[in-house]
This record gives C-alpha cells, structure tokens and sequence, in this order.
C-alpha cells in the first residue's frame, strides 16, 4: 500500500466518525427534545396506557369505562391485602371507578395477576357499627 491510499484510508476513516458523531449528536437532541415536550409526554404516557388497556381487554372482561391507571412501586406494602398476595414492583393497577372493579395486570408476563370488584372496607365498618349501636340500643 502506498503512503498516499494511508492517508486516504485515515482521511476517510476520520471523516466516518465526523459524520456518525454529528447525526448521533442531532439525534440525542431530538430525542432529547421530545421527552422534555409536556404534551409529548402526556401523549407518550396515554399511548402507553392504550396499549395496556387494549393487551387487557384481551384477557379479561372489564367494564366499559376509562379506568385509572397505577404502577406499584412498593409491592412489600400492598401484599398484606389479599387482592394483592402475588403483586410485584411493576405490575399496573386499572380501576374502574363507577363500575368499582379492579384488575392487577402484569405486562412483562402479559397476564391478569387479579381482578374482581372493589369493596369498600369502611362502609362495612360503617354499617357494622351501626348494627351494633342499635343492637345495644335495642337491648335497653
């Protein structure tokens, strides 16, 4: 090889690495733009939630209402309910707020971890202190 097709080989080389720094550069700021975007992300976050209501619904019968989305970051907390024994840090919540339904889906695995109807604790605690109010009223 000659000393001139070196330099050529180096030149071009040299010129290759100028060209992939300058469009990986561009591209990170692109990038980079549309996350700090508020209404990219907002449409970021409700894509994600599309396609995570659209992978359940293939799963599981949900009633037909926009639900509320969570994504449990403390599972240790949450496993002392029963509805949610076999939670892990990731899986998403969706409830349905006027049907009072709930599902525990788990998206690495794509599969329904729970779901049933949400009951509500305190008005049970609210009715049976009623009762026994009225059963010690009654008594007197």
């Amino acid at each position: 090889m000659s000393k001139d097709n070196k330099n050529l080989n180096i030149i071009i080389a040299i010129l290759v690495v100028l060209a992939l720094a300058v469009a990986g550069y561009f591209l990170y700021k692109k990038y980079q733009q549309k996350n700090l975007d508020p209404q990219a992300q907002t449409a970021n976050i409700e894509e994600q939630k599309k396609g995570v209501f659209e992978k359940v619904i293939t799963l599981v019968s949900v009633p037909e209402e926009s639900p509320l989305f969570f994504t449990v970051s403390s599972s240790t907390l949450l496993k002392t309910q029963d509805f949610f024994k076999d939670t892990e840090n990731g899986d998403i919540l969706l409830v349905f707020e006027t049907n009072k339904y709930a599902v525990l889906y788990r998206e690495s695995s794509n599969q329904v971890i729970n779901a049933g109807p949400i009951v509500d604790s305190t008005a049970n605690a609210n009715n049976k202190a009623t009762t026994t109010n009225e059963t010690v009223k009654s008594k007197k």
